[in-house]
């Protein structure tokens, strides 16, 4: 499995093509085992305008998922994006690989 520092370089160039627009100002990244006990990557991307862009975070996700397979990594990654007005940032989506999902 990939480092934090590995997934962070991979994610880093994809979030900021899609998410630029949007403000990004931070990721975190944390691994952990899902509902079934499964290794997981959570992405937090932290922006200063939330989208509603659901394609482009999912897209990111799927991209970043894509990239860290074809270096033997096969987690799922999920993003959830927040921002300084988390209300603006709450959707209600499914916790689904390569959703937002909300904590």
């Amino acid at each position: 499995m990939l480092t934090e520092a590995e997934v962070r370089e991979i994610a880093l160039p994809i979030l900021r093509s899609r998410l630029s627009s949007e403000g990004l100002s931070e990721v975190k990244i944390v691994f952990e085992n899902d509902f079934d006990d499964e290794p997981i990557i959570r992405i937090e991307a932290n922006l200063e305008r939330p989208t509603r862009q659901f394609d482009r975070i999912r897209a990111s996700a799927n991209d970043i998922r894509e990239a860290i397979s074809g270096r033997g990594d096969t987690r799922f990654v999920f993003i959830r994006q927040a921002s300084p007005d988390e209300d603006a940032a709450a959707f209600d989506e499914e916790d689904e690989p390569g959703e937002v999902f909300r904590q």
